[in-house]
């Protein structure tokens, strides 16, 4: 595994970059033939990947589970369906931290919409919401949900940038434990 950063180290921690012994079946049958495995590989490279693996799985699991899942939903390797079990979670944890009311229908949709965006940065994708018009045509397109963003900065906008201040500050909690790992192994290099 190499150290970049701690959001890269948090995903190469969970992420196994060996092929399933599906594929490794499919290869085998294209091929007709039986694939002879070199184990060097396995070895020496494989076994640091692990030892480093585990010091960041240990980092991780030092966090609160809020943080925890925060980190697992921005970061880890996960499917769809994984990553749709924790949104929930993480939305709860953001309403809880940014002290917004979550009672309000508009509310809890315009946290997903933060969300959304905020994982799109943190991924490397173009940010897509930036500004009230895309937000609104965002939540309409994708939830169905219209919100009247004429008045945006009255109305909208404070509670926009909280939910953005909240996700961006459990974010650098999350990520603490992972760069101190990051920080000490690339002094020790």
């Amino acid at each position: 595994m190499k150290l970049i950063s701690a959001r890269q180290a948090w995903h190469d921690a969970l992420y196994n970059e060996s092929s399933s012994p599906l594929a490794k079946a499919a290869e085998m049958g294209r091929l007709g033939t039986h694939i002879q495995q070199n184990t060097y590989f396995d070895s020496n490279q494989r076994a640091a990947h692990i030892a480093l693996s585990g010091r960041v799985q240990c980092a991780i699991a030092s966090l609160p589970e809020e943080l925890q899942q925060l980190g697992h939903w921005l970061y880890a390797p996960l499917t769809i369906e994984e990553s749709n079990r924790l949104v929930d979670d993480v939305q709860e944890t953001i309403f809880k931290r940014s002290k917004v009311d979550q009672d309000d229908h508009s509310i809890y949709w315009l946290t997903r919409a933060a969300m959304s965006d905020y994982q799109d940065i943190v991924l490397g994708r173009e940010q897509q919401l930036k500004t009230p018009a895309k937000i609104r045509l965002y939540l309409a397109n994708w939830h169905g949900v219209e919100i009247n963003t004429r008045r945006w900065a009255r109305e909208w906008q404070p509670t926009w940038q909280k939910l953005w201040h909240t996700l961006n500050d459990l974010d650098a909690q999350a990520l603490r434990p992972v760069a101190w790992i990051v920080y000490k192994e690339k002094d020790a290099a």
